[in-house]
């Protein structure tokens, strides 16, 4: 401090933070790179914005305006000004009360449960935190709604008496401890099976359903797998190992057809595997990866010889992303644009 004096300005705080290391210098080195904190920060101040959705937030990074929201409303206001409204209207309110907890906040639709990432944020008495109890229990009522495996998005806030909680078991408060957890996670539970109940919660009419691989059945069928070598493997180039010894293997693998041994007729198991008979012994190749890898290769020379395909879009995908997200995207525009993609700036993190 150099200099106190009074200044002339609107209402409100300011702080300011420099040279924070400058009587630490041996924490600096235990920093992560710049990016990682930069997504360090971004979650801080997503946290700080669901939380307080009465205050106005503003996010500058290296001269440009990367977040700009005004106060919100409701949770789904500040959702859609985070990542759109398209994002936003993919959610059921819950507000339940249940003896002396109150759950209030929003959940995945389960027929929108996995089309794109999932994120939680719980937050106790308006404090975020993480709690693995309150998120297993807030699943558990989706349980009958959404495939094995599956998890959904979260955004859930729980009121609890002050006395029945304790906010100090962490040093960066991130946890708490509840007097009597189990009220707790059944209050929870049954808020959002409650709100699953609704009519809201019930699938849109058009909306296509979440593919899920068949069952095998059980056959045995000749199959001609010539189809499975016609496409040769991608030249050496975009994705060239820089390590010889770890190129190796993969030289001696990608034979030519004109060395590769006769293969006896083959037989279709359960309608997944090959099965032939080698010099070792009988060999099973799992069909679905052997065609991945055809196209795989496929695709991959096609990208070294620059002829990534790409199909034009009648009506273009509008995307909103958030900070993380955007900064993700320009960091690897080029990749994108490689692979075939026509991406185009349309303001703020919309593409």
């Amino acid at each position: 401090m150099l200099d106190t004096a009074d200044a002339s300005r609107r209402r409100g705080t300011t702080v300011s933070v420099a040279h924070l290391f400058y009587n630490a210098p041996a924490r600096l080195k235990f920093m992560r790179g710049p990016r990682s904190e930069w997504r360090a920060i971004i979650d801080a101040v997503t946290s700080v914005a669901l939380t307080r959705r009465d205050v106005r937030l503003t996010l500058h990074h290296d001269g440009k305006r990367v977040m700009a929201l005004p106060p919100a409303s409701s949770l789904r206001a500040r959702l859609a000004a985070l990542w759109g409204g398209t994002y936003a209207e993919r959610f059921l309110e819950v507000e339940d009360v249940s003896g002396s907890t109150r759950v209030s906040g929003l959940v995945e639709r389960p027929a929108d449960v996995g089309i794109a990432g999932r994120r939680v944020f719980i937050s106790v008495n308006g404090r975020a935190v993480r709690d693995a109890g309150i998120v297993r229990a807030a699943e558990t009522a989706f349980k009958s709604t959404i495939p094995a495996g599956v998890r959904p998005t979260l955004f859930l806030d729980v009121q609890v008496a002050a006395d029945a909680v304790d906010v100090n078991v962490h040093p960066a408060k991130a946890e708490v401890r509840f007097r009597d957890r189990w009220p707790v996670e059944r209050a929870v539970e049954a808020a959002v099976r409650r709100a699953l109940g609704t009519i809201g919660a019930g699938a849109v009419i058009g909306r296509p359903p979440i593919p899920f691989p068949a069952a095998p059945r059980d056959a045995f069928t000749p199959v001609d797998v010539e189809t499975l070598h016609r496409e040769p493997a991608a030249p050496d180039g975009l994705f060239a190992a820089t390590n010889a010894d770890s190129a190796e293997p993969a030289r001696s693998a990608d034979r030519g057809l004109e060395d590769a041994e006769p293969i006896p007729p083959l037989v279709q198991l359960r309608r997944t595997y090959l099965m032939f008979e080698g010099d070792g012994g009988v060999v099973l190749i799992d069909q679905h990866s052997a065609h991945e890898r055809v196209l795989y290769e496929a695709f991959m020379g096609a990208l070294t010889r620059g002829e990534a395909p790409a199909q034009h879009l009648m009506f273009p995908i509008t995307l909103h992303l958030g900070p993380a997200e955007a900064e993700a995207f320009e960091q690897n525009r080029a990749a994108f644009e490689q692979l075939g993609f026509e991406i185009e700036g349309f303001g703020g993190h919309t593409l």
